[in-house]
């Protein structure tokens, strides 16, 4: 049996992992959570078949976090 993922999507959410985020900056940013889980609920509701494209930046975010705590030994 072939499976097969419908929907994808990410939460942007308060990033607390020290090493890699300002905490404070963190805090400061209204992110929406909210209206972002209920526009997903109702993405579920309606059975939407969606997959996010992920942007290049946002690539290179994660591959500078991925360098940056390369050698971090609480990462490991």
């Amino acid at each position: 049996m072939h499976k097969q993922v419908n929907y994808i999507h990410t939460i942007l959410i308060m990033d607390n992992f020290l090493p890699a985020f300002e905490r404070v900056q963190q805090t400061s940013m209204d992110k929406h959570v909210d209206v972002q889980f209920e526009n997903i609920r109702k993405d579920i509701q309606t059975k939407r078949n969606d997959h996010e494209v992920v942007a290049d930046s946002n690539r290179q975010v994660h591959q500078n976090y991925l360098n940056n705590v390369a050698n971090q030994s609480e990462t490991i």
